[in-house]
């Protein structure tokens, strides 16, 4: 087996990279690869392991399919992403690039299905009310968007079962990846101070922007915002203003990807590990150059090897 295996715990992609394995309703392909590259191959659904005794994984077909489990959530998110700027293309807009802004986080939410928090107003709208307001057709709501939300929650639970006794280094990648790596390359004012706050997604902000230590975070469980409803939900301008993005290797961590960058100067670092698509600063000014940039986001729907 390939040495960039070893020393990792990591799941088996479908044969098209479409998204992960599965096998008897809920189980999926769980291989651990020792420092010395010793296999061992399970069935996992989250809590439960069951033993493969005899496998194929270290045969060249079966390792190009080998994924980190946390690159389920890359290839997730890009999947929507895709979807909404697809969106934007079934709804016929004349000019796509209006939408490429966090002004239609709510729009984007209530395509996807999410409850839009509507707080104590006494003027609440029909959830669908966002998205039609903001001129989103019925097509562009009629996307598949639950697959995503399925996918996500099913990741989302084979990874608490696979860092339970190690919450707070999952919680800091899935911060650092949503909205972590979103907020360092679009948000001019990543680099400023924040307000003091013990709330543990400050904790890790503070921890990216390299104003806190890891061990400054310190978790008996995963806070709440990691389950499928509010990781899907929370700081949607990951879908409305991109990028897209993925891993150029398993060697590559967010958190630490994002540590390592000290001022907007040193971005380079992070296109030096990721594959990026910027649509946030691309002209999508009409449907024809919308077209023509989904052609090239298309495989960031898939793992990208």
């Amino acid at each position: 087996m390939n040495k960039k295996f070893y020393g990792k715990t990591l799941l088996m992609a479908k044969e098209d990279m479409s998204g992960l394995e599965i096998v008897n309703n809920g189980w999926y392909k769980l291989v651990e690869v020792s420092e010395e590259g010793e296999i061992n191959a399970f069935l996992f659904n989250g809590e439960d392991k069951a033993r493969i005794s005899r496998h194929p994984f270290a045969e060249e077909k079966f390792s190009k399919r080998l994924v980190l489990p946390e690159m389920e959530v890359e290839r997730i998110f890009n999947s929507l992403r895709y979807k909404y700027l697809n969106a934007l293309l079934l709804s016929g807009f004349k000019n796509p690039q209006k939408y490429i802004s966090a002004d239609y986080n709510k729009a984007y939410q209530t395509l996807a299905g999410h409850t839009v928090y509507q707080g104590g107003t006494s003027d609440r709208k029909d959830n669908d009310f966002f998205w039609k307001n903001a001129g989103f057709s019925q097509a562009a709501k009629d996307q598949n968007w639950d697959n995503e939300r399925d996918e996500l929650q099913a990741i989302i639970g084979l990874l608490k079962g696979l860092y339970k006794n190690d919450p707070e280094k999952l919680y800091m990648e899935l911060i650092a990846i949503k909205p972590g790596l979103h907020e360092l390359l679009l948000h001019p004012d990543f680099f400023e101070d924040i307000p003091y706050s013990d709330a543990p997604r400050d904790i890790v902000i503070r921890i990216l922007k390299n104003e806190a230590e890891i061990s400054e975070l310190s978790l008996s469980k995963l806070p709440n915002e990691i389950n499928k409803a509010n990781y899907f939900s929370f700081a949607s301008c990951y879908a409305t203003e991109g990028p897209f993005m993925f891993r150029k290797n398993m060697d590559v961590t967010y958190l630490e990807t994002i540590r390592k960058v000290r001022s907007k100067m040193q971005l380079s670092k992070v296109y030096e590990n990721f594959h990026i698509l910027d649509y946030y600063k691309a002209d999508l000014s009409s449907s024809q150059k919308l077209e023509e940039f989904l052609q090239k986001a298309e495989k960031f729907k898939y793992f990208i090897q």
